[in-house]
């Protein structure tokens, strides 16, 4: 089997980036993982995990849209509502208003998946896990 000389040098290319699996789910999209805190009224949830689908720029403004999930304990969770807007702030110093549009179980039913979107956004929700019923 012979390869063109653009796979060679494609695959040159492709091959000096270090790529982790678990940064591509099942939907093909690429995820990335930061540490934030949510802000609920007067409370705050300190040093959640967050996956971020998509991180863009509002404007001129300070504040990003934000598109991802949090992966919280069962006992964090009760202090969220869907249709609900919160802040969310990441570590790194972005930030921006949510609105959490699914909580569910993940994978292995360990932690919560609280999907979230912009504040201002109508689009598809991310971090979909395919929930079974249990007997």
């Amino acid at each position: 089997m012979s390869f063109s000389p653009f796979f060679h040098l494609y695959f040159v290319l492709v091959s000096d980036f270090v790529l982790r699996i678990s940064d591509f789910p099942a939907e093909g999209r690429a995820m990335h993982e930061f540490q934030g805190d949510l802000l609920i009224g007067g409370a705050r949830l300190r040093q959640l995990r967050v996956e971020l689908e998509e991180q863009l720029p509002e404007g001129n403004s300070r504040e990003w849209s934000l598109t991802g999930c949090l992966r919280l304990s069962p006992e964090q969770s009760l202090f969220l509502e869907t249709d609900r807007a919160y802040r969310l702030l990441l570590s790194d110093g972005r930030a921006g208003q949510v609105v959490f549009s699914r909580i569910s179980p993940d994978e292995n039913r360990q932690e919560l998946l609280a999907a979230f979107l912009p504040k201002h956004s109508s689009r598809h929700t991310p971090c979909a896990v395919a929930m079974t019923a249990q007997t």
